[in-house]
């Protein structure tokens, strides 16, 4: 465990909850932190947010009635949902279909058959429908445990946020494809041990694949448990279900938190690899609101790390913005939108605060909303 130079860096250079009837796509009139304060309570399942347009939100009916009581108005996004297409793709290019599980499956085994010096393929464990949570490790030397700095990279823990199933995808192509003949690229492999996750969640990212186009109705957000899934990202261990405002004990709602830290074999996959590994360094993308967020989440509060957070998010929308994309937003979660708890970056940094906790934290977690 030593070197962490440019490792966010790199991540930035190699670089959508099953919807009740009447759920709509609608962007709310709200731009101020006292809007968003005023908002939180409600549990509104938000899609993004910008300064100059406002908040994006999957509504049902009752949250339209609730915004309506606190005098919000809102507009409808008329958005054509067939354009979202699964399979049929070309080579590792971001154009076409989006890749199906069963397609990532097969590509990755692919990658780790023609490149076992770089690449080893294992399973984390299984999802609550008993398919397998692959992970991709990434090294000179793959099937040994080395002294080396590690990292973790992970996309689609919200079932409908498929394009970030897309991106460690695109990291894993692009390391084949460079490792040989990139000087810095083979660097920075060989004195890191890199475990990359494409999907978090593959019976929702299914369930996506088989419900859309058409309409709204492939927009789930969470996993598979009856009656209605938990929101993964509101179900690790550090001061999860702090209050009832950035997650909810309803079953039934966006944010339900599970009955317990790490209920779901998701996010106890994940626990499991962290309490044997030694990370440092972590990201966990979603979409899509073009921030670069980091802890605390379940208050507005800085950690003691502030100021490194601060820098690496800072270092990484620079490459973002030096390539022509974003700027995306740098803060904590409270700071940029509103707060929450029990989510993946808090405790990768805070580590399990619960009766029992064995996971002792301290590594830079970081979430990026991509678009």
């Amino acid at each position: 465990m030593r070197r962490l130079p440019s490792v966010s860096v790199l991540l930035a250079a190699l670089l959508a909850s099953a919807a009740p009837a009447g759920t709509q796509w609608v962007v709310v009139e709200a731009y101020s932190r006292g809007d968003f304060d005023q908002l939180a309570p409600l549990g509104l399942d938000v899609l993004s947010y910008n300064t100059s347009d406002g908040l994006h939100v999957l509504a049902t009916d009752s949250d339209l009635e609730a915004l309506a009581s606190l005098g919000y108005r809102w507009r409808v996004v008329d958005y054509d949902f067939s354009q979202v297409r699964f399979g049929s793709r070309g080579g590792d290019s971001f154009y076409g279909g989006y890749r199906t599980i069963a397609e990532m499956e097969a590509e990755l085994a692919l990658l780790a058959a023609d490149h076992p010096d770089i690449f080893n393929l294992f399973s984390l464990g299984p999802s609550y429908m008993d398919r397998d949570i692959w992970c991709m490790k990434v090294s000179d030397n793959p099937t040994v445990d080395e002294e080396e700095g590690e990292i973790f990279v992970h996309g689609n823990t919200h079932a409908r946020e498929i394009m970030t199933l897309e991106i460690p995808m695109y990291f894993l192509n692009r390391i084949a494809r460079d490792y040989y003949t990139d000087p810095e690229l083979a660097y920075l492999i060989d004195t890191h041990e890199a475990f990359i996750v494409p999907s978090i969640n593959p019976d929702g990212h299914i369930w996506v694949e088989e419900h859309s186009g058409g309409s709204p109705g492939g927009w789930r957000r969470k996993n598979m448990r009856p009656p209605d899934g938990v929101d993964l990202n509101r179900n690790y261990g550090y001061n999860w279900g702090y209050d009832d405002t950035g997650s909810s004990p309803d079953p039934w709602s966006a944010l339900y938190r599970g009955t317990a830290p790490f209920s779901e074999p998701e996010t106890l996959a994940v626990h499991d690899l962290f309490r044997d590994r030694e990370f440092q360094f972590a990201v966990s993308y979603h979409s899509y609101g073009e921030l670069i967020m980091f802890p605390w989440g379940y208050e507005d509060e800085p950690t003691p790390d502030e100021a490194t957070f601060r820098a690496y998010g800072n270092a990484m929308n620079a490459v973002i913005t030096g390539q022509g994309h974003g700027p995306y937003e740098v803060g904590r979660p409270g700071e940029l939108l509103y707060p929450l708890n029990g989510d993946f970056g808090d405790w990768a940094y805070g580590g399990d605060n619960y009766s029992g906790g064995v996971f002792p934290g301290g590594v830079l977690g970081f979430s990026f909303e991509v678009n």
